[in-house]
């Protein structure tokens, strides 16, 4: 459609995410569980938004395949895109999370690290988050218009 650049949809906006939940992974260090705040998304999320990712890359089509839900879902994992606050706290750099296993009821490797943002309360510090790939959790929708004839849309 002119004048739309982009479009996403995710369970909750982004100024205000509530789901709280949390997360386990081993590495060089020992096991890590960390509580935080958890928000599911759908493909371009990270570009609507504009969001700056860090490390790696934004969710994309492909990553449907490695939710497998064939076999009683024994093949399901999950993608992750976390939060830089979420990388600091388990004593990852950005660039160290890629490909990283994260463990949230479900596997799967951390594929993306997106700078801070504020996601509760200006008063409150910025706390860890996990961003998931789940358009089934879908109920807000965001699109991102150029702005340029708005009289257009």
């Amino acid at each position: 459609m002119p004048g739309v650049e982009a479009a996403t949809a995710s369970y909750e906006t982004p100024e205000f995410v509530e789901w709280g939940d949390g997360i386990s992974t081993t590495d060089e260090k020992g096991k890590h569980d960390v509580s935080l705040n958890a928000m599911p998304v759908d493909l371009d999320f990270t570009k609507t938004l504009k969001m700056q990712l860090l490390a790696g890359r934004d969710f994309q089509q492909s990553d449907f395949a490695m939710m497998d839900t064939s076999n009683n879902s024994e093949n399901f994992h999950q993608p992750y895109i976390i939060n830089e606050a979420l990388a600091k706290k388990i004593g990852w750099t950005p660039e160290q999370a890629i490909g990283k296993i994260l463990d949230k009821g479900v596997t799967g490797p951390v594929v993306g690290v997106i700078k801070d943002f504020n996601f509760s309360s200006l008063h409150d510090p910025i706390g860890p988050l996990l961003i998931f790939l789940g358009r089934n959790y879908s109920r807000t929708f965001m699109v991102r218009i150029a702005g340029d004839d708005i009289k257009k849309l």
